[in-house]
């Protein structure tokens, strides 16, 4: 099968869509199809099934590039391709809108998160957000089938008027690369307990919940990655001498950071999925996260680890010292969740919606 993805969002820009799709990408041509990623061109080097289109800066937000439309048409020129695949409702999943119509190509599209719990971070905040929701419910409902990471993404997608099949398939794990390892990362730091969290730095990140029980907690809290909050989350951690800042860890130490902690935190409430839980959970590690959203799903509560009522520390406070008394026996099912979790179980998933896809076209 030929099989082309349109995307926003893609590297060099570290986020969840960009390493999603790239996997999903080297898993379907793991599985003998023919993959072609259209994104941004930035500073990252492109790889094997990745074409680059030519694009300029995002005004409205630092870091991303919008490709320009004529330039994504022209990449792809006369390719013989069976289905597309829209990944973002920017510039470039319109444009691979258009693509599929002109060459009569069915295409499928995959909601991966709300944008709008993300303009607070742009100009122009208020006009975009109606025009927005508008192109987007455009743009899902101009495709034979949407998938959706969760039951939750699902229910958002129907309120916001989405009509067409929309169908549940999370963002698979790597068990390949995510696995228990030796917690050599472990040694940098002289504690019994270590709690953790990785990866964006934003306010509806609501990292001040795990800030905030550094005064109960015995132990350290590391916390990784950037964002526009990191200065705002330093500052609250000022005096704490039991919180520490690691900066952007490069993907290949997750593993070993993953494995070097006793609980993974994710106070989080935007998920639509929140694969970072599974990446822990993969590793042998109980996540502690907010009974917010998609992580209602994601966690399995007493199983996978426990979730707390966001805001509230005593509760977060607790449910960390409930899953470090139960680390030994929550290691096992942790396991075992993440391996029902797999990216190769996705990919199959996502096969076969690409095949009923063009069966019907």
């Amino acid at each position: 099968m030929k099989i082309a993805m349109f995307t926003d969002a893609y590297f060099p820009t570290i986020n969840g869509v960009s390493y999603t799709v790239s996997l999903l990408k080297d898993m379907l041509q793991r599985k003998g199809n023919s993959v072609r990623v259209l994104f941004p061109k930035g500073n990252y080097k492109p790889k094997d099934g990745e074409m680059e289109v030519r694009s300029v800066k995002f005004p409205f937000y630092n870091g991303y590039r919008t490709a320009l439309p004529f330039q994504i048409m022209k990449k792809l020129g006369n390719e013989d391709i069976d289905i597309v695949h829209i990944h973002t409702s920017l510039m470039v999943g319109g444009i691979g809108i258009l693509y599929s119509k002109r060459r009569h190509i069915p295409r499928v599209a995959t909601y991966h998160t709300p944008l709008e719990d993300y303009l607070g971070y742009m100009r122009l905040t208020y006009p975009l957000v109606p025009l927005h929701k508008l192109w987007e419910k455009k743009i899902l409902n101009g495709c034979c089938t949407i998938t959706a990471p969760s039951n939750v993404a699902k229910e958002e997608l129907r309120r916001k008027g989405v009509r067409k099949p929309i169908e549940v398939i999370g963002n698979g794990v790597d068990l390949e690369f995510f696995r228990p390892v030796e917690p050599t990362f472990r040694e940098n730091f002289d504690a019994d307990c270590i709690i953790g969290y990785c990866g964006r730095h934003g306010h509806e990140k609501h990292l001040e919940d795990l800030i905030r029980i550094a005064d109960m907690l015995d132990g350290k809290i590391l916390i990784a990655g950037d964002g526009p909050a990191h200065s705002r989350y330093q500052k609250m951690a000022k005096g704490k001498d039991n919180v520490k800042f690691l900066g952007f860890l490069p993907r290949e130490l997750l593993p070993n950071f993953y494995s070097s902690l006793d609980v993974f935190g994710l106070p989080s409430t935007v998920e639509t999925q929140g694969i970072v839980a599974l990446e822990a959970n993969a590793c042998g590690v109980p996540v502690v996260g907010a009974n917010a959203r998609a992580l209602r799903e994601t966690i399995r509560d007493g199983e996978s680890g426990y979730l707390y009522e966001p805001g509230n520390a005593s509760d977060l406070y607790s449910k960390i010292q409930k899953a470090l008394d139960e680390k030994d026996e929550l290691r096992k099912k942790c396991l075992e969740h993440a391996k029902a979790n797999s990216l190769e179980q996705s990919a199959e998933r996502f096969i076969d919606v690409y095949h009923r896809a063009i069966e019907a076209s």
